[in-house]
């Protein structure tokens, strides 16, 4: 696992590695490495790091409690990770071999909670799976997004920044996920109109501009998205 907390050169090599197909072609979410290759576009264009750049440009402005590489304040204010079931780290990871094995697995830990607990895990900056937030400040974050770009006041996006970034760029199947989806710049999109995102584990948010709200779940008790759709089932009944 120390491999994972070594980012530097990262996404320059990742382009030379070889290819199941052209790009384009087809769909795979990059359950480890997405994070990176984002991170470092931030870090060649801004000249900070990704968690640097999240704090003084979105979150700070936008008064959001969430963060990468944690200090030491922070990381006493964490919850520990635990199993709800047993069974899911060998669940979520799916066949040995598979596509998705081997992209949950390189590098190995990120299922274990002895790993994801630790303050080597949570001073680390891993874009695509260890931002630490509360519900509320993702849900705030999802808000800021909903209402084209302001949040109480404070603008940071256009609202066509905000469109263009969660408009469908691609409609298909998706290799890893095994199922088709319609992905956004990063988040995906629900036939109902919403768009969020889903951590392996069971949080969960997103927005819905059809019913009007923002939706955050965190969990520390790791397992699959069952209970946010028992959630959403009964805020829709609501609605």
């Amino acid at each position: 696992m120390p491999q994972a907390f070594r980012t530097a050169g990262a996404p320059a090599t990742a382009p030379a590695r070889n290819s199941r197909a052209g790009p384009g072609a087809v769909a795979a979410e990059h359950a480890w490495t997405y994070g990176h290759l984002v991170g470092e576009l931030v870090r060649r264009v801004d000249g900070r790091p990704v968690g640097r750049f999240l704090a003084e440009e979105i979150a700070g402005p936008w008064r959001l409690d969430l963060a990468f590489g944690l200090g030491d304040a922070d990381r006493r204010r964490c919850a520990d990770l635990s199993y709800a079931d047993p069974a899911w780290p060998d669940r979520m990871r799916g066949e040995p071999g598979s596509l998705r094995a081997r992209a949950l697995d390189n590098p190995p830990g990120g299922r274990d909670v002895a790993m994801v607990n630790s303050d080597l895990w949570r001073a680390a900056e891993i874009p695509a799976v260890n931002l630490h937030a509360t519900a509320a400040g993702l849900a705030r974050l999802y808000a800021g997004l909903l209402a084209e770009g302001t949040l109480d006041g404070v603008r940071l996006f256009s609202g066509e920044l905000v469109a263009e970034a969660t408009r469908v760029q691609y409609s298909g199947p998706d290799l890893l996920l095994d199922r088709p989806v319609d992905w956004t710049l990063g988040m995906q999109w629900e036939p109902d109109g919403s768009w969020g995102m889903g951590g392996i584990g069971g949080s969960s948010a997103w927005a819905d501009p059809e019913r009007g709200y923002t939706f955050a779940y965190a969990t520390a008790r790791l397992a699959d998205h069952d209970r946010v759709e028992d959630l959403v089932e009964a805020l829709h009944s609501c609605l």
